[in-house]
């Protein structure tokens, strides 16, 4: 039985996103996402790991966007996963609102 590696618990969705980092740009798809990261696949322009990205995404088709900070933890064949940082207390209070039960409870 393989055990879970994720710190929190990882909702499927397919948002469009935009990110930047160092005078790279590109955009791709958020394919999961929970209360400590994302992945983002379909990347036009690969970001090197470890790497700060700011990330602009509105997750869901219709909704606002919001950006936040995240550091890129590794690729994959298409894109590549990150970890949020420097969460605000509005940006911790809209991925509350996004994500389901156990996924926002890793947010307290």
């Amino acid at each position: 039985m393989q055990q879970e590696k994720r710190a929190a618990p990882r909702v499927k969705l397919r948002g469009p996103t935009e990110y930047r980092n160092s005078g790279i740009e590109g955009h791709g798809t958020v394919w999961d996402i929970s209360a400590s990261g994302a992945l983002i696949e379909d990347a036009s322009a690969l970001i090197e790991q470890g790497e700060r990205i700011g990330l602009r995404s509105s997750f869901f088709p219709g909704s606002f966007d919001i950006e936040l900070r995240a550091d890129v933890v590794r690729h994959t064949e298409t894109g590549f996963a990150v970890q949020f940082v420097e969460l605000d207390a509005p940006q911790i209070d809209f991925l509350r609102r996004v994500l389901p039960g156990t996924a926002a409870a890793a947010l307290d």
